[in-house]
């Protein structure tokens, strides 16, 4: 039979905290010292409860964290839900049907005007050979190629990278007429200031 320290050790043992029943057993006055603290404790029980529940409150249970855990997903589910909720209004005008420019017309229209005698100026302006920027047009090229997912053709398929092609010859051609314009007005061509007399 245990009675005292040895007996609370050796319960710590039975629940797998077997290092102090082994100090007591073994390490030389570690016995004497906790017995002669189970005494002090035992001794004055009401002012070590008081210590206990001023430090450790009503409960000594270990905290299981049941309502954080509860509020914390639930919150979580709400960032969730305002996440998917916003992309559920902006998807269709990002990746829908007539969504922003997709990159496969973009991609038709960057090769068609590569494809032409702009090489020849690209490569003048650049300083670099008009091969040089032929293989980075094709490197460019073949990567968009590959980043854009395909999906199940469709019938209108034709029609619609018709018109998206169309639609990204007019956006870069437009870009190159405000890039002339920029320069006109900066060169006091047709579109310059004029200057009082």
């Amino acid at each position: 039979m245990y009675a005292g320290a040895h007996a609370v050790f050796r319960t710590f043992a039975l629940g797998g905290s077997s290092i102090p029943a082994w100090a007591y057993r073994y390490v030389p006055g570690f016995a004497f010292f906790s017995e002669a603290a189970y005494r002090l404790v035992a001794d004055h029980r009401p002012l070590f409860s008081a210590i206990t529940r001023l430090l450790w409150g009503r409960s000594t249970q270990p905290e299981t964290y049941r309502l954080s855990s509860w509020l914390f997903l639930r919150l979580l589910g709400v960032v969730y839900l305002a996440a998917f909720w916003s992309l559920g209004t902006q998807v269709i005008g990002l990746i829908g049907h007539s969504g922003i420019l997709p990159a496969d017309a973009y991609m038709s229209a960057a090769r068609q005007w590569a494809n032409t005698n702009h090489l020849d100026a690209l490569s003048r302006e650049l300083g670099v050979t008009a091969g040089t920027i032929g293989q980075w047009r094709d490197q460019f090229l073949a990567g968009g190629q590959a980043a854009v997912k395909s999906r199940p053709a469709d019938e209108r398929d034709d029609e619609l990278g018709r018109l998206r092609a169309k639609i990204g010859e007019l956006t870069m051609e437009n870009e190159l007429l405000r890039e002339r314009a920029r320069r006109a007005e900066g060169d006091g061509g047709p579109f310059g200031r004029r200057r009082s007399r």
